[in-house]
């Protein structure tokens, strides 16, 4: 039994491995270069060819659950994950990033799957036995991009219970410092609960970048506010005390779901089977995607 999955982050990949080891074969589609969704990774190369190594996107992950914990070990075990120790922790709840960068861990989750880059799905064509996507034939079909993007592909947006689900959009700012960043002080990570800032990173004192390089995220709402404005880069940089030689911007549209569908996924009452699964089902966390995306695929083949 064949299953594509759309979307190759933390969500789609997990449904793939599950499905595999149900004996089903999923084949991965994403429309960005390389695998990972928010779980993103980015070099800049400073004015004097320094090069810096930075997440963009998803910044560390915590374990709550015993099966992603026995992930977290695989991850460990094969030297791909790390504790990130820098800073205040939560004692129950340690954060772990990817040695090599957030997406360096997707990359080699992903080594073994089925999965085509590049390619923008643009419909789910139902068939009488199953699901017709880009000139190929499935007998399922599980949507793991971000729920406005997947009710497009199968030409509902309004619909009746996932279009609920909401999220946050983010600006982040990824930047190699002129100077030691003060907002930091000693600790490698700052965390806000109002303001335009929602969090803080450096890199290097992550443990995943030679040269200090610096991310910066900025709140739902400042997000909002400047979205579209040419100065956004600027006004982060001042917000945060950085003053910046070499700068990115990456607009994340859908960066953080802010209304949750309760359940860990949900499957299409009717027509061919159909699941979808991510971050905007019952916890909007890594650890939340990838058990959302293990139920994606239990629900597909109903085992």
């Amino acid at each position: 039994m064949r299953c594509a999955i759309i979307g190759a982050g933390l969500a789609g990949i997990a449904a793939a491995h599950k499905l595999k080891e149900l004996d089903w074969e999923p084949v991965l589609y994403d429309k960005g270069r390389r695998p990972g969704g928010r779980m993103a990774t980015r070099r800049l190369t400073g004015t004097e060819g320094d090069e810096a190594l930075l997440d963009s996107g998803a910044q560390f992950f915590t374990v709550r659950s015993p099966a992603f914990a026995a992930q977290l070990h695989q991850w460990q075990t094969a030297g791909l994950a790390q504790e990130w120790r820098h800073g205040v922790l939560e004692p129950e709840h340690p954060r772990y990033c990817g040695t090599g960068g957030m997406n360096s861990l997707m990359r080699h989750w992903c080594a073994e799957l089925t999965l085509h880059t590049g390619i923008r799905v643009e419909k789910l064509e139902p068939t009488a036995r199953g699901w017709r996507i880009q000139d190929e034939h499935f007998d399922a079909a599980i949507l793991t991009a971000p729920m406005p993007q997947s009710l497009e592909l199968i030409g509902q947006p309004e619909h009746p219970v996932l279009a609920k689900i909401a999220y946050d959009r983010c600006l982040a700012v990824l930047a190699i410092p002129v100077k030691p960043v003060t907002i930091l002080g000693a600790a490698a990570w700052r965390a806000f609960d109002e303001g335009p800032l929602s969090f803080v990173a450096d890199n290097r004192r992550k443990g995943i970048s030679l040269t200090p390089a610096i991310t910066i995220h900025a709140s739902g709402a400042d997000s909002l506010e400047h979205w579209d404005d040419p100065l956004a880069v600027e006004h982060l940089l001042r917000e945060a005390g950085v003053e910046a030689h070499t700068t990115y911007l990456h607009r994340w549209k859908f960066a953080k779901a802010t209304v949750l569908h309760p359940e860990a996924c949900y499957r299409q009452p009717n027509g061919p089977p159909l699941a979808f699964a991510g971050d905007g089902f019952a916890a909007p966390r890594v650890e939340g995607a990838v058990l959302s995306g293990w139920a994606a695929a239990h629900a597909i083949t109903g085992k």
